[in-house]
């Protein structure tokens, strides 16, 4: 038989939540489930894709308040938003597991959410999502870890601050009497405050590090595409006059002439680069070719050009045009072309003879 003493010690070293069955008191279920829900939407976004939540913290309050069951459920409605935020379910499954996992560890001895959350992430939780988002979504090693350790972190922040919650809120006043009490010691309440000291600021303190370390990597980023979209630009120019100059000059010829085919082998083979020159009429037929047909092609059939964009611009501006990149039906890989309007000779009536593009 124990003495009054050792029943008040046991009083002063122990805080109690009673439990209730949620079976009439589907309002407050919903309830408790749209506000784990609106924890994850209301996530705080932190660097490379990955996000903050805090439905699990709802989640945990009802799984100690309410029992496994419930606290399942409403962690699973919690989880279920994270396959629009990150279009996968793998995290979520992984939730639910926590939630799982915790409430039936609280059946045992410990009664210390934070601490049976450390516990589920150290020996299932981060090798879970680990194996998750490297075997099934293809992460790299690295990056899996990442998310797994972010996870992990965010799990056992949020399991805190429901034990928080619990210890230093009168929700048994909230809940109300019945069913069987579970008992938090004095001395897990102090721990718990305690990590909160160390824990909190620590992540503040991190994250506000990381996101000034991203900031400073995105800028540096930025430069170098700026820098490189410069050179890039300054070499498309080069390109461009160059190949205008040449394009300029054959321009000048008559696409009728027999000396036109020799002008176009001998601009190919000096451009290497060219894939194709063609010299055409003013309705857009290709008068002469280089290459003079594609393989397969019916080699008595001319290359029709007119209904192409750039040969409507071409037509409608008189100007040379440069069109979008496009797949190239004989390379069958990406290309621009850049054609130039043929003017009728000095002498003659004004007006487009035809036209010379080449890809």
């Amino acid at each position: 038989m124990r003495k009054s003493g050792d029943n008040d010690l046991d009083m002063k070293n122990t805080c109690h939540f009673p439990t209730r069955p949620l079976g009439s008191s589907a309002a407050l279920l919903v309830l408790l489930s749209a506000a784990a829900f609106a924890g994850n939407y209301l996530h705080l976004p932190l660097f490379f894709g990955a996000d903050f939540l805090f439905g699990s913290i709802v989640a945990m309050l009802v799984l100690v308040l309410y029992g496994t069951a419930a606290g399942v459920f409403v962690s699973a409605i919690a989880a279920s938003y994270t396959l629009a935020l990150w279009h996968q379910p793998y995290a979520g499954l992984t939730f639910v597991c926590e939630t799982l996992a915790v409430g039936l560890a609280l059946h045992g001895k410990c009664k210390n959410v934070a601490m049976l959350d450390g516990v589920f992430w150290l020996l299932l939780g981060i090798p879970m999502a680990w194996l998750l988002h490297w075997g099934l979504l293809h992460f790299d090693a690295m990056g899996a870890l990442f998310i797994a350790l972010k996870q992990a972190v965010n799990g056992v922040a949020n399991a805190l601050a429901a034990s928080l919650l619990l210890q230093y809120l009168p929700l048994h006043k909230w809940v109300g009497p019945g069913g069987p009490r579970k008992e938090v010691p004095v001395r897990s309440a102090v721990t718990n405050l305690l990590a909160a000291f160390v824990i909190f600021p620590a992540m503040a303190l991190t994250l506000l590090d990381m996101r000034d370390d991203v900031g400073k990597a995105d800028a540096e980023v930025k430069r170098q595409l700026d820098s490189h979209a410069t050179e890039i630009s300054r070499q498309l120019a080069v390109w461009r006059d160059g190949h205008a100059h040449v394009l300029s000059w054959l321009a000048a010829s008559d696409p009728a002439s027999p000396q036109a085919r020799r002008d176009v082998e001998s601009i190919k083979n000096a451009f290497p680069d060219l894939n194709s020159l063609h010299m055409g009429d003013a309705g857009g037929i290709a008068l002469v070719s280089y290459p003079y047909r594609a393989p397969g092609a019916n080699a008595a059939a001319k290359l029709d050009f007119s209904g192409r964009a750039w040969f409507r611009e071409l037509k409608n501006t008189r100007k040379p045009v440069i069109s979008d990149v496009f797949i190239g039906k004989i390379i069958m890989a990406p290309a621009v072309s850049f054609s130039m309007p043929v003017f009728s000779a000095p002498g003659e009536e004004r007006g487009l003879r035809g036209f010379v593009v080449a890809s």
